[in-house]
């Protein structure tokens, strides 16, 4: 029987594989960049935290609005992914 540590690992492990063991994860990098916008410490956590809860509304909003018109799950999950895309290449580039 398999441990919970070593099914939470595998995948990291495929990744590895994929992407080179030299690949750093993009979420320190992104978070290096909201810092640097807002500013750090407490006075920027709460900055940080409502631009998240105000983002994640909006796109909570138009990817229903987008399912919604398409009549498809397909379009909002196509644009996430596009996005997330983006994301990870601007915080790559930044």
């Amino acid at each position: 029987m398999r441990t919970a540590s070593r099914r939470r690992s595998a995948p990291l492990a495929g990744h590895a594989k994929v992407c080179g063991a030299r690949s750093r994860p993009i979420s320190g990098a992104a978070n290096e960049v909201v810092t640097g916008a807002v500013g750090p410490g407490t006075g920027g956590t709460p900055a940080r935290v409502a631009g998240t809860v105000l983002v994640t509304a909006a796109a909570g909003v138009v990817f229903c609005v987008l399912c919604l018109r398409s009549r498809s799950l397909l379009a909002p999950a196509l644009l996430h992914w596009a996005v997330n895309g983006l994301g990870v290449l601007f915080v790559r580039i930044a």
